[in-house]
């Protein structure tokens, strides 16, 4: 079997990117209705941690391992709270606002 082109290929995981980002805030906002947002971060980080945990035999334990890990703590404290702060802006704001802020981000 060939190999797609690179440029095909970036094309390609962009395009699972957002759909897999436009299904997880649709989900979110259906979610809310009848669930808290802690709930729904326990949620996600569970279907994260099952992922990791199917690719891992591929790749080994070694690729989880960090020299810094004081530094991978503050990563994840500040990457759950960007994610508190993004299950927040699915509550509040038009779900076109927030993709609109999403696909802004780069430019900043």
């Amino acid at each position: 079997m060939t190999r797609l082109p690179a440029a095909l290929r970036g094309a390609l995981w962009m395009v699972g990117a957002l759909l897999s980002f436009s299904l997880m805030a649709v989900s979110v906002r259906e979610l809310l209705r009848s669930m808290g947002s802690f709930e729904i971060l326990f949620l996600r980080s569970l279907v994260s941690l099952v992922l990791v945990l199917a690719v891992l035999p591929r790749f080994g334990i070694g690729t989880l391992r960090t020299r810094r890990f004081g530094l991978h703590v503050v990563r994840n404290v500040l990457h759950f709270g960007g994610q508190y702060a993004w299950v927040y802006a699915i509550a509040m704001l038009p779900l076109a606002t927030v993709f609109a802020i999403e696909f802004t981000m780069p430019v900043w």
